[in-house]
């Protein structure tokens, strides 16, 4: 069914399967393992750190662990937001209980 060397372009690749899908076992779920951030213009630490806890399904555990490595009278604490009917999470490190 899959063949090569009819019609096409030049140096055109041709895949084989469904839609053109990659080929993985059916039902296995394929994990990103490595993230680039490109901060070429800087990166507010408390902003960073929102948008990765987005990305975690248990954000609770992972405030709870590093709050975990953190000196005494430090503290990060994490909720969510809406503002301007926009929802976002917001992060502050309070040192003494000040941010």
């Amino acid at each position: 069914m899959c063949q090569r060397g009819i019609g096409g372009e030049h140096r055109q690749r041709i895949r084989c399967g469904i839609s053109g899908e990659s080929h993985k076992p059916y039902g296995e779920e394929v994990k990103m393992k490595v993230m680039y951030i490109d901060c070429g213009m800087g990166a507010a630490g408390d902003m960073l750190t929102a948008a990765l806890l987005e990305l975690i399904p248990d954000r609770e555990d992972f405030v709870r662990k590093l709050n975990g490595i953190w000196r005494d009278g430090v503290e990060t604490v994490a909720k969510s937001e809406k503002r301007c009917g926009i929802r976002g999470t917001l992060v502050d490190v309070l040192v003494d209980g000040r941010a």
